[in-house]
Order: C-alpha cells, then sequence, then structure tokens
C-alpha cells in the first residue's frame, strides 16, 4: 500500500505543485485548505505517513494545528515538516517546541522536498516495525510467562496425584476393593491425559515459535483427520455416552499443514467433550465457499460461554480455564494455540457461545494452493 501524505496550505497552486511531485512518487496524497479541515481530514484517514503543513493560514495557523495534532496521543509519532517562507531563528524554533520534524523554505526545491519526505517516511516505516517488534516481544513474555506458570503449576499438581495415587495402589493394593481400586485408576488416567494434553500443546507451541519453524502444506483429506480423532477421544465419548453426528462422511480435500490440521480440531473437539452433558450430541458439519475454502463447523450442546468469556477467549493474560463438566481440568492455551495454527495456515475462526446452550467454533481452510504466511 503506498503512504499516503496530508497536506494542509490555504494555497491551491501550493497544493497543487505538491501533490503532482508526490504522486510522481507514488504517493497518495490528501489534502485541506485549512487548517480545521485539516484536522477533520486527519481522523478520517486510516494511515497517514507525514504532513506536510502551511505556517501562515487564516482562523488556524499551522502552529495551532501542530499543537493540537501533538495533543492526541496517536499521532505523536507523526511527521509533520512545516512549508513556509518564515526564516527567522524565532519562527523556526517555535514549530521545534510544538513538535514539527523539519521546515521546507518556499520556494522550496523540488529534490529537497522528496529527499526530505522519503527520509521521514521511511523512519516512520521503521519506528513502527520496531514498535510493532516491541509489542511481539511483551506478548511473547506474557505467553512464555503463562506457559511457565503452566509448567509450574499445572503440570505439577497432576504429577503430584499420580505419584500418591500410584504409592496408594502400591501398598495398599491387597486391602483395595475393586471399587476404590477403580477410583484410583480413574484418577490416575485422568491425570496422565491432562498432562499428556498440555505436554502435547507446549511442545507445539514451542515449536511454532522456533524461528526453525515453518509451514508445510500438502493436499490431504480432512475426513482422515476426524476419523483419527474421533478414534483418540472414543474412551471419552462413550464415558459421557455423547452421540457425534459427522456429516464429513466423504473426502473433503484442504490445502494446509497436516500436523497443525491435527492440532486445531484436536483441540477443538477435545474442548467439545470437556464442556458436553451426558448424553449430549456434537455436531460436525462442512460448506464450501466461493474464496476457494471449506468453513468446518463444530457445535456443542454443552455449557457455552458468556459475553466475558467469549470476548477474553484468545487473551493468554487472562485465566481462561474452567473445570468441564465432569470435573475435567484445563489450562485455557489450547484456543490461544489453536488461533495461531488457524491463521498460519491462511485460515480463520471464529466462535459463538450462549452461556447455558452451547458453542460453535467455525473453522475456515483453503481447500487450493494459496500462500501460507508465518
Amino acid at each position: 500500500m503506498n503512504q499516503t501524505i496530508l497536506v494542509i496550505d490555504d494555497n491551491p497552486k501550493n497544493i497543487q505543485v505538491v501533490a503532482f511531485l508526490l504522486s510522481k512518487e507514488n504517493y497518495e496524497v490528501e489534502y485541506a485548505l485549512n487548517g480545521k479541515d485539516g484536522l477533520e481530514l486527519l481522523k478520517e484517514l486510516e494511515t497517514c505517513s507525514l504532513i506536510l503543513l502551511d505556517i501562515t493560514m487564516p482562523e488556524m495557523d499551522g502552529y495551532e494545528v501542530c499543537k493540537k495534532i501533538r495533543e492526541q496521543e496517536m499521532y505523536k509519532d507523526l511527521p509533520i515538516i512545516f512549508l513556509t517562507a518564515k526564516t527567522e531563528t524565532e519562527d523556526i524554533l517555535k514549530g521545534f517546541d510544538l513538535g514539527a520534524q523539519d521546515y521546507i523554505t518556499k520556494p522550496f526545491d523540488e529534490r529537497e522536498l522528496l529527499a526530505r519526505v522519503k527520509n521521514y517516511v521511511e523512519l516512520k516505516e521503521n519506528r513502527d516495525k520496531l514498535k510493532a517488534s516491541l509489542k511481539q516481544l511483551e506478548e511473547l513474555n506474557t505467553i512464555k510467562d503463562k506457559f511457565f506458570s503452566i509448567v509450574a503449576h499445572d503440570i505439577k499438581n497432576p504429577f503430584t496425584v499420580m505419584q500418591l495415587a500410584t504409592e496408594s495402589m502400591i501398598y495398599l493394593f491387597d486391602k483395595m476393593d475393586k471399587e476404590k481400586l477403580k477410583d484410583k485408576l480413574e484418577s490416575l488416567l485422568r491425570n496422565i491425559q491432562f498432562v499428556a494434553k498440555i505436554s502435547n500443546n507446549l511442545l507445539d507451541w514451542a515449536r511454532s515459535q522456533s524461528q526453525d519453524f515453518v509451514v508445510t502444506p500438502e493436499r490431504f483429506d480432512l475426513k482422515t483427520i476426524m476419523d483419527e480423532i474421533m478414534e483418540f477421544y472414543e474412551a471419552k465419548i462413550t464415558q459421557k455416552n455423547i452421540k457425534i453426528e459427522n456429516k464429513i462422511q466423504e473426502p473433503l480435500i484442504v490445502y494446509a499443514d497436516r500436523e497443525q490440521i491435527h492440532t486445531i480440531f484436536r483441540n477443538i473437539i477435545s474442548n467439545a467433550l470437556k464442556f458436553s452433558h451426558q448424553d449430549s450430541t456434537i455436531y460436525i458439519k462442512y460448506q464450501m465457499c466461493e474464496n476457494d475454502s471449506v468453513e468446518v463447523l463444530i457445535e456443542d450442546q454443552g455449557t457455552g460461554m458468556n459475553e466475558d468469556k467469549l470476548r477474553n477467549l484468545y487473551k493468554i493474560d487472562k485465566k481462561q480455564s474452567v473445570m468441564g463438566t465432569e470435573g475435567e481440568k484445563g489450562t485455557g492455551i489450547g484456543l490461544f494455540l489453536v488461533k495461531d495454527f488457524v491463521e498460519k495456515n491462511h485460515g480463520s475462526i471464529r466462535i459463538e457461545s450462549v452461556f447455558g446452550k452451547g458453542t460453535k467454533v467455525f473453522v475456515m481452510l483453503p481447500t487450493i494452493k494459496q500462500e501460507i504466511s508465518l
């Protein structure tokens, strides 16, 4: 996308000349003939890379416009260059004090104007990239802290339970009746499954953050993935007596990373099972879309989520984990990982939920080769 330059000058001829020069360099040019309109136009622009601002204008001069722009936090780093015939030192210093980056005196040299515009536009681009990188680094640190807390707490506790259950069975085996032994084994199994799920998600996330991580898209049958996941969760499905209505009964070819798609639907279906009630139904549906994509729907009749929970669903710093309908544990990292993998595979995810009624998870995936972004 071309960079947008906003020109604020009360002289139409000046604007015409500047706009012509900038347009030749492939800049998008927006303009206003007075300060008030310039401020309003700035609010309407999606992006602005630089402002060229005349000083001498009626009603609101360039100094006042610059001051009002700098009062807004979102524009504190937006480059402002004054276009002016004023050359007195006091005038120049006043502009700098108000937050302008530079001056270009009229009449200006074409090469000087373009060189200064280019420099400040590139400077802003680099600053924006740096800010984005710092924000990403902060997010990664937050995620790292969350995952370390999982390792320190959520994994430690199940291991303690498993250790105690195992010791109890070893030392009290002869005194235990079958029912008590079964309870101990079921507790052991639940904690093993919980730790296994966390470990898989942690390993998947760690791999996704590695510099060597790549998305390896290929054509494969999504039906096979679903069948594998249903087989993997067969015991849980049987335990809760859940009916699975899977409409993917014929080959459904998608173009994505097979292992990552397996992780995506394994986590989604795991959540659906976790929050489903005994004797309820989980629906798996799909529809072909016009943009060479398929939308897969996983729908349950479980506990659902309220609006606050739904709003913070992908925020790793918010505590998302809640117990399932039969006390199943979780960490809240599964959907965070799901969203990351879906987006890495050029897809999208949206979730609808009604508290007490159930949840619908829609996953859009490409069916033909597309540019896969990391």
